[in-house]
């Protein structure tokens, strides 16, 4: 299943948001990111979150519009991204794209970029989308094809001690069963030269950045 999550961060990457909403069939706004919901006109199904940062208005909106709306408390182990995405995962869903969740605060934007690693959501493909970027958490077994019109420049950064079997087709560098170290920059800022490309991993934790068109 098809999930789009809206973050209270940095929009960015508005038509890939609009297009990707078009086609999910579960769209969540974790508390603020109701905002881009209203800014882009997208229903989103569930609202959740301490709705701190949720304009109040919005929030009566998406009630009268029928929008399911989960609250918590503001005194909570949890954020609300990280909610968000326990939520998508209890749903069944398996490829999940977020929006909104870089910008702003550095602690929260780290966080965000981390928790895709979480061994809850190894059933997920989750993609986080910010302006102009793209970024990819590649677990064990897993295969990325990039095409050309997607964007030309990728980095690879190890999250876990040690990524096996990195291979690399269709890049100014390729690799062929490669291991990148945490820490390592060997694999920033590689460049696609042909039309497609691959990234694939055979053992670790790899996101993958991609510079893109939009």
């Amino acid at each position: 299943m098809k999930t789009v999550i809206f973050a209270n961060g940095e929009l960015g990457a508005r038509s890939t948001a609009e297009k990707l909403a078009d086609q999910a069939e579960l769209i969540i706004a974790a508390d603020g990111g109701i905002s881009h919901c209203d800014q882009l006109g997208i229903r989103p199904h569930v609202l959740l979150g301490d709705l701190d940062s949720a304009p109040e208005h919005l929030v009566d909106k998406a009630l009268a519009d029928g929008v399911l709306l989960q609250r918590h408390p503001k005194d909570k182990d949890k954020t609300d991204l990280e909610l968000a995405l326990d939520l998508a995962c209890s749903r069944g869903s398996t490829a999940v794209s977020l929006f909104g969740a870089t910008g702003g605060r550095w602690d929260m934007s780290l966080a965000n970029l981390l928790l895709p690693a979480a061994a809850a959501y190894n059933s997920m493909r989750i993609t986080l989308y910010a302006n102009r970027t793209r970024i990819d958490l590649l677990r064990d077994n897993e295969r990325l094809e990039l095409t050309a019109a997607g964007g030309s420049r990728v980095s690879l950064l190890p999250l876990s001690s040690q990524v096996e079997g990195v291979t690399l087709t269709g890049f100014q560098y390729p690799l062929t069963n490669h291991t990148l170290c945490f820490g390592s920059t060997h694999g920033v800022s590689n460049v696609l030269i042909e039309d497609r490309g691959t990234i694939v991993v055979e053992k670790g934790l790899l996101l993958a950045i991609i510079l893109t068109d939009s």
